[in-house]
């Protein structure tokens, strides 16, 4: 598998395993992974028993982690309008989707939050088992200084 982290190799097409002192990557761009390059289609095939459609679904909802910080959802709350519910998007995203199943838009931020960590779990997953290191994902910021505010850190077993 190729894609996000290099795939099988580094930039030189030799296997990372056994050579990693650590990797330290801050998690962003969710809305942007392309499946054929996402790392965890595994874990998204072999733990969840979802394919690319699941995950394409799950892409777009990642947008809404930003609806209460977006123009439109600040406009709305302050006109009056429809308080807050209005769908707006993180600027450069792929755009929320105008659904949500009648969710407000603080109920779409929090269901936006969850499909951006699912997606980071499935990084983690393929660091763990296709990489054979440790891993974890640790926030590194408070969510009021940055949204994207977690990373993987991964890291050799101990022998």
């Amino acid at each position: 598998m190729g894609g996000e982290g290099g795939g099988e190799g580094g930039a030189n097409g030799v296997p990372l395993k056994g050579r990693v002192g650590g990797i330290c990557i801050a998690l962003c761009c969710h809305h942007l992974v392309k499946w054929h390059d996402y790392t965890g289609q595994d874990f998204f095939r072999c733990e969840l028993g979802w394919g690319e459609a699941d995950f394409e679904r799950v892409k777009k909802a990642c947008s809404w982690a930003t609806i209460c910080r977006s123009k439109n959802f600040k406009e709305g709350a302050k006109g009056g309008g429809e308080g807050g519910r209005r769908g707006g998007a993180e600027e450069g995203s792929a755009g929320a989707e105008e659904g949500g199943g009648g969710l407000s838009a603080v109920e779409k931020e929090e269901v936006g939050r969850c499909c951006k960590r699912l997606l980071d779990v499935g990084r983690l997953w393929y660091v763990r088992h296709d990489m054979g290191l440790e891993a974890e994902l640790v926030c590194y910021a408070p969510q009021s200084l940055t949204l994207e505010n977690v990373l993987l850190l991964a890291y050799p077993k101990p022998v």
